[in-house]
């Protein structure tokens, strides 16, 4: 659909797109921006402060990797006290950040945790705490206010003063590898006995809401739905699968769908909920996106293999490969290898072109737009091309020129000339701006912007 109108009479048009036959299919729906290569075997997990990635580099330490040019990162490694240590050591392997301090997890030197204030350079943090004793050693751990809760101890530290932090309680005594804190509730993954619920709105008097154990279990990492009635965990074994709980009734939770990737014999890693997307990280599988907004049946719509065929595989057999994932937001997104370093990634499949046939127009003539969007997928994928009139003069504005939607086959593009008469009486010098958008269709994610400025002299 197209809509041309005159700039002196326009009036605001809201657009709503779907329909059948939109749904996106593409399992190759992403492009790199940048690779940090690292050497084998030196990268943990990863995680975002602002336009920051933070990489946990195992015997190294971590890294801080500047990403707000993101096709040109800059990295600067942070070794703690004690470290480098051997090679191969666990070391430093998960690192959280609140926004300010930045915490890493320590499994080499006795400290547990390493606390560090990124401001005000956060590409040289400083140190300024440690957790120590009755902690020897964190693999994972989540940051939560002033709250800091660590796995394999499930521990529970009060961080309100970084410098000094304050051992509270233990949120479980059975042994876990992760745990997660999001609106006060604790989800724990506790490996063969599957997993484990609690209330921490109290964090000194933590309490069990719901114990689940399941055939099979070696629950790695769990992540719940936006609106906490759907659960995703992972199990860290041969042919494990990525599981979907209904979590709605803490008395009766059911495993309600399922979801597994690539050839028998995959391991998956984690996972990391992002609104109606899942982002899985599946070892030699790489990262995969899975559409969730029917969450008990996830549908794949992007993956991207971060691990070569060639790399050294650390811990052997299919422990190896794509590890942590960080969604900077539903397009952009960071990921550690555990063999190859660090990717900064962008789910987008549409390639768009947005342009005017002259930077000036004349009053009383037409300003000739041209607009197209391709499908770069391998797949047929649903598609969106939107055009608006975004500004006049330095004032922002929302009309739309053109909204269109359609599966579009791979390699395929649909383009659209649109001329915008300008009347006889405009003023010179005011520049004109358009705006295109173009993405997925759904779930609906805009994956390219692109800005035409047109002056009228």
């Amino acid at each position: 659909m197209t809509v041309r109108v005159l700039l002196s009479s326009m009036v605001p048009v809201v657009v709503a797109m779907g329909g059948s036959g939109l749904a996106a299919q593409s399992a190759d729906n992403m492009v790199l921006d940048s690779h940090i290569s690292l050497p084998p075997c030196s990268t943990g997990d990863v995680w975002g402060l602002g336009n920051y990635m933070l990489v946990a580099r195992r015997h190294e330490g971590f890294a801080v990797v500047d990403v707000s040019d993101p096709q040109n990162p800059v990295m600067n490694t942070i070794h703690p006290p004690g470290y480098p240590v051997s090679l191969g050591s666990y070391g430093c392997g998960d690192i959280k950040s609140d926004g300010r301090y930045i915490y890493v997890s320590d499994e080499a030197t006795g400290q547990g945790a390493f606390i560090y204030d990124a401001q005000p350079d956060p590409m040289n943090p400083t140190l300024v705490g440690s957790l120590g004793f009755p902690t020897s050693s964190v693999h994972n751990l989540w940051i939560d206010g002033d709250y800091l809760y660590t796995a394999t101890g499930n521990e529970v530290w009060d961080v309100s003063d970084r410098t000094n932090p304050v051992y509270l309680t233990r949120v479980t005594t059975a042994f876990s590898h992760d745990i997660i804190v999001l609106d006060d509730i604790a989800y724990v993954s506790l490996w063969n006995s599957g997993f484990g619920i609690y209330d921490v709105s109290n964090p000194r008097l933590p309490r069990q809401l719901a114990r689940k154990s399941y055939s099979r279990a070696f629950t790695h990492n769990m992540w719940p739905t936006d609106d906490r009635n759907y659960l995703f965990t992972t199990d860290e074994t041969t042919d494990g699968h990525v599981l979907v709980w209904d979590i709605s009734s803490y008395e009766v939770i059911t495993q309600v769908g399922s979801y597994q990737a690539g050839p028998t014999g995959g391991v998956v890693h984690n996972v990391q909920v992002h609104g109606d997307l899942l982002f899985v990280t599946y070892y030699k599988e790489g990262l995969r996106v899975l559409d969730i907004s029917d969450p008990p049946n996830p549908v794949e719509i992007a993956h991207y293999d971060t691990y070569a065929p060639t790399a050294n595989g650390c811990f052997g057999g299919p422990y190896a490969g794509c590890w942590g994932v960080y969604p900077w937001d539903r397009t952009r997104i960071m990921v550690s290898d555990m063999d190859n370093g660090a990717y900064v990634l962008r789910l987008t499949a549409i390639d768009q072109s947005f342009s005017a046939a002259s930077p000036t127009v004349a009053p009383g003539t037409t300003i000739d737009l041209s607009f197209s969007y391709q499908n770069d997928a391998a797949q047929p994928l649903g598609a969106f091309g939107v055009a608006t009139l975004s500004g006049i003069n330095g004032i922002p504005l929302v009309f739309s020129l053109l909204a269109d939607a359609r599966v579009l086959q791979p390699g395929e593009s649909a383009s659209f000339n649109l001329p915008i008469p300008v009347p006889a009486g405009f003023p010179l010098g005011w520049p004109v701006e358009f705006t295109g958008y173009t993405g997925i269709a759904s779930p609906l994610i805009v994956s390219d912007t692109q800005q035409v400025t047109v002056t009228v002299q």
